[in-house]
């Protein structure tokens, strides 16, 4: 096998973070919400036809509802649900290098590294980082580790056997450590999101209400009066409702634990971390 040899994956889960045996009490993880699961956990009671023209919410339409709010998720949180495979060009950041030792992914959570060079403006490869000098344990949280290249112990230097490919070595790296920054520097291939069928529950909640609010905001306004009034000869009846605002309430208390969620979810997968470069 080759040194160079990838893909590199993250050796435990991405959700539990860090686990390995996640336990089978009750499921973490599970398939995407489904519309029989929006319509008993979220949408419960909700009328889904207008009393007007008679129009009504089909599964068809609550499916293609999760599939936009499974758009509006992933922007929000800045995540991938589904996997993707991803070129991406990073910069090089000494203080990450040299005082940290990694390097940082744009995107949460990463499966698996597919391919890490240092590639120059004409997209050639100057030099491939054997999966071997690559640690993934903080894969899921975006962080790629370098191995040392060498070591100084008390019995003397030992130099990592990893080798790469390319027209340079991983002695190139020490020619930019007196340099702050250089944009475009790396070349990392990569596939980020979480496997099939293994949706965090929290999220797959955030799902469902993204598509109850979807849908809510179309239904309410369709209950268009507020009272009604019956009379015949001597009498008389007088019924009145909400009218639109019947789901306000509902709407309400779903917007508050969407709120709730994005920022227990964001915080779980992302660390606010300051480098300078002064």
């Amino acid at each position: 096998m080759s040194a160079t040899n990838y893909p590199k994956a993250v050796p435990t889960s991405s959700y539990p973070l860090f686990a390995s045996d996640s336990g089978n009490n009750f499921s973490r993880v599970e398939p995407l919400i489904t519309p029989e699961i929006v319509l008993k956990d979220y949408l419960f009671g909700v009328k889904l036809k207008d009393p007007i023209n008679k129009q009504e919410y089909t599964a068809a339409d609550i499916k293609r509802a999760i599939g936009k709010s499974v758009n509006a998720i992933e922007l929000a949180l800045n995540i991938n649900i589904f996997p993707v495979t991803r070129s991406i060009k990073l910069p090089f950041d000494r203080n990450l290098f040299k005082s940290m030792g990694y390097t940082e992914l744009p995107f949460r959570p990463v499966l698996q590294i597919n391919k890490f060079c240092i590639e120059s403006a004409d997209q050639v490869d100057q030099f491939t980082f054997p999966a071997s000098m690559l640690d993934v344990g903080n894969l899921a949280l975006g962080l790629v580790t370098f191995g040392a290249v060498a070591l100084m112990t008390p019995s003397g230097l030992i130099t990592s056997l990893a080798g790469g490919g390319g027209v340079a070595s991983p002695l190139l790296l020490t020619t930019y450590q007196s340099l702050n920054w250089i944009p475009n520097f790396y070349r990392i291939e990569c596939v980020t999101g979480f496997n099939d069928n293994q949706i965090p529950v929290s999220i797959n909640e955030l799902i469902g209400i993204q598509t109850a609010l979807d849908i809510l905001s179309r239904v309410g306004p369709l209950f268009r009066t507020n009272s009604t009034s019956i009379s015949q000869d001597a009498i008389s009846q007088s019924l009145s409702g909400p009218g639109n605002t019947l789901y306000l309430q509902r709407t309400n208390e779903l917007q508050l634990r969407k709120k709730e969620l994005i920022g227990q979810i964001r915080g779980y997968f992302y660390n606010d971390i300051f480098v300078s470069n002064i």
